[in-house]
């Protein structure tokens, strides 16, 4: 009888070994086929920020006399304006903005006072989108206004005087965020 328990210990250790075997087994096959669900990534949004000169028919210039000419002044250096990034995530609609920048005798934008027929000039995100502005044309330059005066004409004319003048442009400024992506871009060859 002390044989057979003995057999029947052994068995019974056998048993208990296997189910351990068989329970390890089962824990780790579960491990290997449970799927961590993966978290879909936000999509990537960025803005795109555009502008362009706008023309009036009805904007003042100067009037030229007689005997005077003037350069027509041009952007010499630009630098793109930044979608502003806190603004991204709350993919706004496009916002248009029209601005007159003041341009002194030197070239330098001195002044950026928005216009009030801008589309968007109002809306709660104004003042982040004129500050973009505001950061990007600090660093435009111009030619200077010259308005010079002559005596003469012909291959007598001699030079009289030359002056710089302050003056002032209009520009769109477009902020889009459009397909999550973009860049931004002036559409000006440089």
């Amino acid at each position: 009888m002390h044989h057979a328990c003995k057999r029947m210990a052994a068995q019974h250790a056998e048993g208990i070994r296997r189910a351990a075997t068989l329970a390890t087994t089962c824990v780790l096959l579960a491990a290997c086929a449970t799927t961590v669900p993966l978290k879909r990534a936000a999509p990537s949004l960025s803005g795109i920020a555009r502008y362009e000169p706008v023309s009036r028919p009805d904007e003042a210039r100067y009037q030229l006399q007689s005997g005077q000419t003037s350069n027509t002044p041009a952007a010499t250096r630009w630098s793109d304006p930044v979608y502003p990034p806190a603004l991204v995530a709350l993919n706004l609609p496009t916002q248009v903005l029209l601005v007159k920048l003041v341009i002194d005798g030197t070239g330098h934008v001195a002044r950026v006072l928005p216009e009030t027929e801008s589309p968007d000039v109002h809306g709660p995100q104004t003042a982040a989108f004129l500050r973009a502005i505001r950061t990007a044309v600090q660093d435009w330059r111009f030619d200077p206004l010259r308005i010079v005066t002559w005596k003469g004409s012909g291959d007598d004319r001699v030079l009289v005087s030359t002056r710089t003048l302050p003056y002032s442009l209009e520009y769109r400024f477009t902020f889009s965020i459009v397909d999550g992506k973009g860049t931004a871009s002036s559409g000006r060859s440089r």
